[in-house]
């Protein structure tokens, strides 16, 4: 791994090979910035014998990374700690975790918004709109649809958001708090 700092080097790459599938080849690659202070971008140049039918993605991004037939891979700028996890595996892998990634996403949209419901349910606000959104995000969770769970759990947390910011009740308990 290289930086683009003068060649110093404050990014570290820490890899996880997947030992449970004996038939697919997948690595996690870990990369943090060790910097407490700067920002760091840089590279990582895979060896030859890590290539062989597989392909680098980026966790965060959810895509792949360069061109699949390259073997050095842009590391995206990083905060001062702040860190990057990326996957080599085959594109059918990649299918695979990447639609695991967005129903633990869609989980986490649903239980983020707990609080917020239980206020909307205390000051009797009017919830069918937003219960239905929430059970078909459910319905897509259950049925590992990645994509469908997270676009519905998204829209069940913009319908709370709207139907909280739109409540008279509400304004006048936040008029009087400011």
């Amino acid at each position: 791994i290289t930086t683009d700092q003068s060649g110093q080097r404050s990014l570290s790459m820490g890899v996880l090979v997947d030992k449970v599938d004996k038939k697919e080849n997948v690595s996690y690659l870990v990369v943090v910035n060790n910097d407490i202070e700067r920002k760091l971008s840089g590279s990582v140049k895979l060896s030859s014998g890590s290539r062989a039918g597989g392909r680098l993605y980026d966790l965060a991004a959810l895509s792949p990374v360069g061109s699949g037939r390259q073997r050095e891979f842009a590391i995206a700028e990083l905060a001062p700690g702040d860190g990057r996890v990326y996957v080599w595996c085959s594109p059918e892998r990649f299918v695979a975790v990447r639609n695991r990634l967005l129903v633990e996403q869609a989980k986490e949209t649903l239980r983020f918004k707990t609080p917020d419901l239980s206020i909307a349910k205390r000051w009797g606000l009017d919830m069918a709109a937003v219960r239905q959104l929430r059970q078909e995000a459910q319905a897509a969770i259950d049925r590992e649809a990645g994509e469908d769970a997270l676009a519905q759990a998204q829209a069940a947390q913009q319908a709370l958001d709207e139907l909280m910011e739109s409540s008279a009740v509400l304004e006048e308990c936040r008029s009087r708090l400011a």
